[in-house]
C-alpha cells in the first residue's frame, strides 16, 4: 500500500514539475500584447466579418474608380524595436511607436535622401541565381507621394493590401490608420477621413519583420523551410466606391442542380439612413487569352443566365451601418466546374437609389460544385475524386514572393504539363490572382495558414489562450477566398509536433467555421506521419486526414520508400477506418549540382507508382477502387525549387523544375505518364454517389464535353469528352461568320468512358472559331484559337 501510495505521489510530482517548468517558460517567454484587429459580428441574425472597425470588404478588384499605388516609394531601413511592433496600440503604446519613429510618418517630413523602391517588391537584396537572396527581418519605413481626385470625396475609400510581412502601420497625412500582423493575408482600412480630397496626400508605412527563431509569439515562430521575405509582398491600392456599397458576397452552392445561397453584406459609410433596391444578375463567364489575366470578374461576363429566386431587395441601412441579406437562387442546367472543365459563373449585385439611379455596382466570380465527404471518399459534384497534384511556393529567383500576374499563370501553365491537377500553395496563402488562376485553369486547390511545425508546446499556447493570432489569418485566408470552386480544402498547420494544443487548436477552428461561416469546404491538416503516427488523435476534428510521408528518406527503413508507405497507409486507415486521407507531401531533392536528380525520380517511382496508386480512391480506367481505395490524392513537394531559411548557403532542390523554370528534372519524366490516366479522367471516376453534399439524390452527367486543350493552339487542338451510356456523336467546327469548315466526327458512336478528338486546322488562317459538338438533344459549344 505504501509502495502504491508513493508511485501515485511520485507521478503526480513529475506532472507538476513539468507543469510548473512550461509556465515558468510561458513567463519567462515574450507575449505580444497587441491585439487582433478581425472579428466575426451579428448583423441581421448573420456571422460577418469585421476587421479594423469596418466590414471586411472583398478583395477582387471592382469596377470602381481606384488609385494605384505600385510604382516608386521612398524606404529607409532602421531597427525595429520588436517588443514595440507587437505591443498595444493603447496611449503608451502609441507614443513608444511615434518617439521610435522619430517624425518618419508626418506629412512634410524630409525623405530626399531615402532610397527608391520599386512597390510592391521584397525588401531584401536579390542577387542573380543561384545566389541565396540577402537575409533581412528586421524594419522599414516606406512613404509615398500621391494625389486624390476631387470626385473621390463624398464616397467610402479603402486602403488595400494584398499583403506585407509582417507587422505593418499605416499613416495618412500624419494621421494613424491602424496596424495590421501577418505577412500572408489580405487587409484593409478605410480612409475616407484621412484623404485630403484635390490634393497630395503621403502616405507613410512601419514594416517589422521579427526574426524567425527568436520568439514565440508570432506565426510562423520558428524558422521554416521557405524564405522569410520583408516589405510590401503585394498590391497596394485605393478604392472609392459610393457611399452605400455592396462590400461583399459570400457564395454556397447547395447542389449540383444550381441552388446557391448568396450572403450580400451592404455598409453605409455615410452619416444619415439610405434606402436602396438591390438585384442580382448571373452571367456565365467567358475565359480565354483576352481575360485569363484579369483581376476583375466583370471582364470575365458572357452571356447572361435565368435565375430563379428572390432576386430582389429593397432595405433601408442606417447611417454608419450594416446590413445583411441572405437569398436563395437557381440556375436551371448549371454548367459545374470541375478541373477538367472549369465552368465559372460572374455574379452581378447593383444597387440603385428610389429614383432608379445606380449607385453601385460588385462583381464575383465563381463556380457551381459541391465537395463533401462519404466514408473513405471525397466526392466533387458527387463523383469519387483522386487528385494527382504538387505544391508550388510562392518564390522566385529574380521577384522573391512579389511574382508578376504573368510568370504565376507561366507556372500553372507548366503544371499543367505535368499532368497535375490540384495544387497545394505551400504553407500560407498566395496572391489573391493565384486562387483566381486556378478557378479559370482548373485546378484543385489546397490552402493553409503557416502554422509550420509548432513543435513547442508554449507557442501553441501563447496563441490558443492569450493571441489567437492563427485564428485571424484563418479567418482572413477564407473570407478573403469563399468564392474560389477551385478551393476544396482549407489546411490548419503543417507537421506540429505537440498533439494536445494542436488538436484544441483544430477543435476550436472546426467549430468556428462550421457554427460561423460554414463555406461547404473540407477542413484538413497537414501532419508528420512520424509525429506522432497514423493514430494522431487531432484527426478526428479533421474532415480528411492528412499526412506528408518521407517514408526511407526522413523515417523508416532508408531507401525504402515503398514498404514504409504502405504499412503506415494501412495502419491509418485501421485507425481512420471510415475517413478519406490525403498525402500532403512526398518528395526528395535533386541536389544543386543534380547528382541525386536519379534517386528523386526513383522516389517518385517508387513511392507513387508502388504504395500510392495502390489506395487510389479510383482506378486508372475511371471505375471505383472497391478493394483498397481511400486515398484522396497526394503532393509532389515542389513543383519548383524554392530558396529556404533552412538553406542559408543554398536553395531546396525538391522540385520538379528548376528554380530559374528553364529545366524539368528527370522527375517530371516519371510524373508526366504515372499522373496521366488519372488526369484524363479530370481526377474523377464516372461513378456518382447517390447523393449530393446537401443530402438531395445526384443526377448523372450522361454527356460532358471538357474545354478544347491547348488552347490557343497551332494547328492541333483537342476535344475531350465523357459519355455515361452509349452515344452518336458529331463535332463540326464553324467559322465566326457561321460557315461550316469541317466535321472531325459525323454521328460515330461512342461507348461508355473518356474519349479525345483531334482537331487540325493546318492550311486555316489565325482567328477564333466555334467548335460544336452534339450528342442527341444535349449540345456543348466552345470558341478555340487558332495562332499560327
Amino acid at each position: 500500500m505504501t509502495d502504491c501510495f508513493y508511485c501515485f505521489d511520485k507521478a503526480k510530482i513529475v506532472f507538476y514539475l513539468e507543469f510548473f517548468l512550461l509556465m515558468s517558460q510561458l513567463a519567462l517567454a515574450q507575449t505580444a500584447s497587441l491585439p487582433v484587429t478581425f472579428s466575426l459580428r451579428q448583423v441581421d441574425g448573420i456571422s460577418i466579418p469585421y476587421q479594423s472597425g469596418v466590414p471586411v470588404a472583398t478583395f477582387e478588384k471592382q469596377d470602381r474608380p481606384t488609385i494605384d499605388l505600385s510604382g516608386q516609394w521612398k524606404k529607409q531601413r532602421f531597427i525595429a524595436d520588436h517588443d514595440i511592433s507587437l505591443g498595444a496600440r493603447d496611449s503608451a503604446g502609441y507614443l513608444a511607436l511615434c518617439t521610435e519613429a522619430e517624425g518618419r510618418f508626418l506629412k512634410d517630413y524630409n525623405d530626399n535622401l531615402w532610397e527608391t523602391k520599386e512597390i510592391p517588391s521584397v525588401e531584401n537584396q536579390i542577387y542573380a541565381f543561384p545566389k541565396v537572396p540577402e537575409y533581412y527581418e528586421n524594419g522599414v519605413w516606406y512613404r509615398r507621394t500621391f494625389s486624390v481626385p476631387d470626385t473621390f470625396s463624398g464616397k467610402f475609400v479603402r486602403l488595400v493590401f494584398y499583403a506585407v510581412n509582417y507587422i505593418a502601420d499605416v499613416w495618412i497625412n500624419g494621421n494613424y490608420v491602424g496596424c495590421h500582423e501577418g505577412g500572408y493575408t489580405s487587409f484593409s482600412f478605410d480612409v475616407t477621413k484621412y484623404l485630403i480630397y484635390g490634393g497630395l496626400n503621403t502616405i507613410a508605412i512601419r514594416v517589422d519583420n521579427p526574426p524567425w527563431g527568436t520568439r514565440k509569439d508570432i506565426v510562423p515562430y520558428t524558422v521554416c523551410d521557405w524564405f522569410n521575405y520583408t516589405g510590401i509582398i503585394h498590391d497596394v491600392y485605393l478604392e472609392a466606391s459610393n457611399i452605400v456599397s455592396t462590400v461583399r458576397a459570400d457564395i454556397v452552392p447547395l447542389d449540383t442542380l444550381g441552388n446557391i445561397q448568396t450572403t450580400i453584406t451592404f455598409f453605409n459609410r455615410g452619416d444619415t439612413s439610405k434606402f436602396v433596391d438591390s438585384h442580382i444578375d448571373i452571367f456565365q463567364a467567358t475565359v480565354d487569352s483576352s481575360n485569363i489575366l484579369s483581376e476583375k470578374a466583370s471582364a470575365l461576363i458572357g452571356s447572361q443566365v435565368p435565375v430563379a429566386g428572390v432576386v430582389d431587395k429593397s432595405i433601408t441601412i442606417e447611417g454608419d451601418s450594416v446590413r445583411v441579406w441572405r437569398t436563395v437562387v437557381s440556375i436551371s442546367n448549371p454548367k459545374l466546374w470541375t478541373p477538367r472543365n472549369p465552368n465559372l459563373y460572374v455574379m452581378r449585385i447593383t444597387l440603385r437609389d428610389a429614383n432608379g439611379e445606380v449607385l453601385d455596382q460588385y462583381h464575383t466570380q465563381f463556380g457551381i460544385r459541391t465537395v463533401s465527404v462519404e466514408g473513405t471518399h471525397v466526392f466533387l459534384n458527387g463523383r469519387t475524386i483522386f487528385l494527382t497534384g504538387v505544391a508550388r511556393h510562392e518564390d522566385h529567383p529574380v521577384y522573391g514572393r512579389s511574382i508578376p500576374d504573368s510568370v504565376t499563370y507561366s507556372d500553372f501553365q507548366k503544371i499543367k504539363g505535368l499532368n497535375a491537377d490540384y495544387i497545394r500553395t505551400a504553407h500560407y496563402p498566395n496572391s489573391p490572382i493565384t486562387y483566381l488562376l486556378a478557378d479559370r485553369m482548373g485546378f484543385v486547390i489546397m490552402e493553409e495558414i503557416p502554422v509550420w511545425q509548432f513543435d513547442d508546446p508554449a507557442a501553441f499556447i501563447i496563441q490558443n489562450t492569450e493571441r489567437h493570432v492563427h485564428q485571424q489569418m484563418f479567418r482572413e485566408m477564407v473570407f478573403r477566398d469563399y468564392n474560389r470552386p477551385s478551393i476544396l480544402f482549407w489546411s490548419t498547420c503543417n507537421e506540429c509536433l505537440d498533439q494536445s494544443n494542436r488538436l484544441i487548436y483544430i477543435q476550436a477552428i472546426r467549430n468556428d467555421i462550421k457554427s460561423n461561416y460554414n463555406d461547404g469546404r473540407l477542413l484538413v491538416e497537414s501532419a508528420a506521419a512520424d509525429r506522432p503516427g497514423p493514430d494522431d488523435p487531432s484527426q478526428q476534428y479533421c474532415d480528411v486526414a492528412g499526412w506528408t510521408m518521407y517514408f526511407g528518406i526522413f523515417y523508416g527503413l532508408s531507401g525504402d520508400y515503398t514498404n514504409g508507405t504502405i504499412a503506415f497507409l494501412d495502419s491509418a486507415h485501421v485507425h481512420y477506418p471510415d475517413k478519406p486521407i490525403i498525402d500532403t507531401e512526398f518528395g526528395y531533392w535533386s541536389t544543386e549540382n543534380n547528382s541525386t536528380e536519379n534517386l528523386q525520380a526513383s522516389v517518385f517511382y517508387l513511392t507513387f507508382a508502388k504504395a500510392f496508386a495502390k489506395y487510389a480512391a479510383i482506378n486508372v480506367d475511371g471505375t471505383l477502387n472497391y478493394r483498397a481505395g481511400f486515398l484522396a490524392g497526394v503532393t509532389w513537394w515542389c513543383a519548383f525549387d524554392w530558396y529556404s531559411a533552412s538553406h542559408p548557403a543554398g536553395y531546396e532542390s525538391m522540385g520538379v523544375y528548376s528554380m530559374d523554370r528553364q529545366i524539368m528534372k528527370r522527375v517530371g519524366i516519371y510524373m508526366i505518364p504515372s499522373y496521366d490516366p488519372y488526369n484524363k479522367l479530370g481526377g474523377m471516376t464516372g461513378v456518382h454517389s447517390s447523393k449530393n453534399a446537401n443530402g438531395t439524390e445526384a443526377t448523372p452527367e450522361e454527356f460532358t464535353v471538357m474545354k478544347a486543350y491547348p488552347n490557343p493552339f497551332n494547328p492541333f487542338t483537342t476535344i475531350e469528352f465523357f459519355t455515361e451510356t452509349q452515344r452518336q456523336v458529331t463535332i463540326e467546327l464553324y467559322d465566326m461568320l457561321g460557315r461550316k469548315l469541317i466535321t472531325p466526327v459525323q454521328n460515330f458512336s461512342y461507348g461508355r468512358g473518356l474519349h479525345r478528338v483531334t482537331i487540325n486546322l493546318e492550311g486555316y488562317p489565325s482567328g477564333v472559331y466555334i467548335c460544336r459538338v452534339l450528342s442527341g438533344n444535349i449540345l456543348s459549344v466552345q470558341k478555340i484559337l487558332h495562332l499560327k
